[in-house]
């Protein structure tokens, strides 16, 4: 009896091991199919819109960061547009450690064309929170001029 004994608990620990192998071959096998399904989400459409929000992203930060210099740091009289460029330059260099060229006319142009921005000769001031909010939403709600009269 003792030989049977030793040769099933041998048979039992060889089923154990193999069952063993066999899961951890599927979760390897998963493992790998998720990495690749994943990396290829980010061919070609996928890479393109990606850059198409990064883009985008990087727009509003230009204007988020014109807006916030005119707003916290420049003077009430305002600031020129060197002056603008210079302070979101050194900005960036002192506190996120980068070094950039800013575009500051691009900056300018969108806070313009929101209407938050103000110029008085070369000077640039920008409009209190307020209402730099009630113009954006009224920029916001006639962005779509919907009509009902059509249908």
């Amino acid at each position: 009896f003792v030989s049977w004994g030793m040769a099933i608990a041998f048979g039992g620990y060889g089923y154990r091991s193999y069952q063993n192998f066999q899961v951890k071959r599927q979760a390897h096998n998963l493992t790998l199919t998720q990495n690749l399904y994943y990396q290829k989400l980010d061919s070609n459409a996928g890479v393109i819109m990606r850059l198409v929000d990064e883009a985008e992203e990087q727009e509003c930060r230009e204007a988020f960061l014109a807006y916030y210099a005119l707003v916290t740091a420049a003077p009430s009289e305002g600031w020129s547009r060197e002056m603008l460029d210079d302070w979101v330059e050194l900005f960036l260099e002192g506190e996120a450690k980068l070094r950039v060229d800013f575009e500051v006319e691009d900056a300018l142009a969108k806070l313009e064309r929101f209407g938050v921005l103000t110029r008085t000769g070369d000077r640039l001031r920008a409009l209190p929170p307020q209402q730099a909010l009630a113009k954006l939403d009224e920029a916001w709600d006639n962005f779509f001029n919907y009509s009902n009269a059509a249908t």
